[in-house]
């Protein structure tokens, strides 16, 4: 087999490198800055901004008109509330004659009668046709 030469191998390292190696922090700037310590910090003061004294506006003068009973043109005429018929109880026609007749109240009565307010107006078969505050009804007979 074949032999090897050792040969003695010498490197010089300049001692000078690793110190600045070993004691600096890697996290301080590398650029040099002034101290922050003896830096002034100036304080801002508050300043007070007044606002402009504005006058108020002159107060608006309202105009109230006169409050007035309503004219009576103004109203609204409503109807009288609507009387109801009064009780009328119809015991008996006789139809189908010159003279139709009807027992109205216990009472005998024709064409054109008025009882209690109410006019006939006619008699026929089923009951009789009446008129009461201008407006016609019509009334029938019970059997």
């Amino acid at each position: 087999m074949g032999t090897i030469d050792a040969q003695e191998t010498r490197s010089i390292v300049d001692s000078s490198s690793l110190e600045t190696l070993s004691e600096r922090n890697p996290f301080t700037p590398q650029v040099p800055q002034e101290d922050l310590q003896t830096r002034r910090v100036e304080t801002i003061k508050p300043v007070k901004i007044e606002a402009p004294v504005v006058p108020p506006p002159p107060a608006a003068r309202v105009e109230v008109a006169p409050v007035l009973p309503p004219r009576p043109e103004d109203i609204r005429r409503l109807p009288p509330p609507e009387e109801p018929l009064p009780n009328m109880n119809i015991s008996g026609l006789v139809w189908n004659t010159d003279r139709p007749q009807a027992i109205i109240n216990g009472q005998i009565t024709g064409i054109g009668d008025i009882i209690s307010g109410v006019k006939i107006i006619d008699i026929q078969k089923t009951g009789i046709t009446v008129l009461f505050r201008n407006k016609t009804s019509t009334l029938k007979i019970e059997r």
